[in-house]
């Protein structure tokens, strides 16, 4: 049976984006979205946790700054592993591999990569 995991978020960042390069001097960055759903009148807010890499990570170090509403496009990613313990632990991570800027640029700042603020 096919399978597909495709996930598309929007939502705003809860903190600046840290860029960080791993051992062969690839390029990563771990964000975390904050979206609001509302359920009558009341709203509640969920937080999921995101990893870009390469020129994406680059880029969004670049543009993107806490609170920014942005639009993500990725996969849903699986982490299982034993804690100090031996108890097993389990958490879903999203893996970005598109991610639109949807503020318009702040007056003097540099404008986000030419390709219709994709990043």
């Amino acid at each position: 049976m096919p399978s597909f995991n495709r996930c598309v978020f929007v939502g705003h960042l809860t903190a600046d984006i840290e860029l960080s390069y791993d051992s062969q001097g690839n390029a990563y960055a771990r964000f975390s979205l904050g979206i609001n759903e509302y359920k009558g009148e009341k709203e509640v807010a969920h937080f999921f946790r995101f990893t870009a890499f390469g020129k994406t990570a680059e880029n969004m170090s670049v543009y993107c700054k806490k609170g920014n509403p942005i639009l993500v496009e990725g996969r849903a990613q699986q982490n299982n592993w034993e804690d100090k313990e031996g108890n097993k632990r389990s958490e879903v991570n999203f893996i970005a591999d598109r991610v639109v800027f949807l503020s318009s640029k702040p007056k003097g700042e540099s404008a986000p990569p030419a390709d219709d603020s994709e990043i």
